[in-house]
């Protein structure tokens, strides 16, 4: 009988321990910083990918800079209702800032639903500031200050958010870019949904550099260059671009082969793009099709729209502005 009791005893034994070591996946709001559970982002966010989630989750930033290789990949139990939320808790930007200590400022791959909010994401490395790598969907970037590595080289490694393959429904919004060399890099296949809404891009060589990929939107944005280009869209279609000022120092707006691709027709419609000087406000190329070009101003002091070879195959170009003259 004693046996058997010692037995039962250690029965339970194991299965309090058992229970005890239960991961209890995160939920509600915790706050960040030197003091608290989490010190950093990097343990906050390695805590989500232990535990995993089962509701939203925000994770508030106190005042300070974040100085590490913020990679996060692979969190258990995101959804469209249970998603992370990475914010300064003053809700002012300039509060927190996060760096690298050595490669990107953020790196991201198979993970979803995650919003980074009024936060300065600062690049003092010679590399990108914000990689999504692959697999992620849903990733939003609002109200944030996106400062890339400071050269004037045109090369893609400067990119302040470079998105790579496979990598949808990308979202940034309110955001000031300056610095770097893109702003937006996306030319791999299978980043379809794409939003670049409400920014404004100080001096990058080009703001978007975009290329096989359907459904984007671009609207409201405030481009301001005199390094070179305004937005570049290639073998893409279902584009949608609105509202958007851009100066730039070469071509403002470039399409080329815009509509391949299954996706609804591209409408370009009431934006304002001229160049500093003698190049084109529009320049359209190499098979572009089924695209309404609506309401816009465009003016140079040069050739203000080119029309190259191959563009055919229902293309409306009406109720435009279109002026030459010799001021800036």
């Amino acid at each position: 009988m004693k046996r058997q009791y010692l037995k039962l005893l250690t029965l339970i034994g194991v299965f309090t321990l058992s229970f005890g070591t239960l991961a209890v996946p995160l939920t509600g709001t915790y706050t960040v910083g030197t003091g608290e559970t989490y010190t950093d982002l990097v343990g906050a966010m390695n805590a989500a990918k232990t535990e995993g989630v089962s509701g939203g989750v925000v994770f508030q930033l106190k005042t300070g800079t974040y100085t590490a290789n913020h990679n996060f990949n692979q969190i258990s139990g995101l959804t469209a209702l249970n998603t992370i939320t990475i914010e300064s808790k003053t809700g002012n930007k300039a509060d927190v800032t996060l760096r690298s200590s050595g490669s990107n400022v953020i790196s991201m791959y198979s993970i979803s639903y995650v919003k980074f909010r009024n936060l300065t994401i600062d690049q003092t490395r010679s590399t990108r500031a914000v990689y999504l790598n692959s697999n992620t969907d849903n990733i939003t970037f609002e109200n944030c200050e996106l400062k890339g590595y400071n050269s004037t080289s045109s090369t893609s490694s400067y990119t302040i958010i470079y998105v790579g393959y496979n990598n949808t429904n990308f979202r940034v919004e309110n955001c000031n870019f300056t610095r770097g060399s893109y702003g937006v890099y996306a030319t791999d296949n299978n980043c379809d949904g794409l939003k670049i809404k409400n920014n404004n891009f100080t001096n990058q060589y080009y703001a978007a550099y975009i290329q096989n990929n359907h459904d984007i939107e671009i609207s409201g944005n405030d481009v301001k260059s005199t390094r070179s280009y305004g937005f570049r869209i290639r073998y893409s279609s279902g584009l949608k671009m609105f509202n958007n000022t851009i100066r730039s120092n070469s071509y403002s707006i470039e399409l080329y082969r815009l509509g391949d691709g299954i996706s609804n027709k591209s409408t370009i419609y009431n934006n304002i793009a001229g160049p500093t000087n003698s190049n084109y406000a529009l320049y359209l190329n190499g098979g572009t099709k089924n695209t309404e070009i609506l309401h816009n101003t465009f003016f140079s002091s040069g050739t203000v729209v080119y029309l190259g070879g191959g563009v055919s195959g229902n293309i409306q170009f009406k109720n435009n502005l279109v002026y030459s003259n010799s001021c800036n």
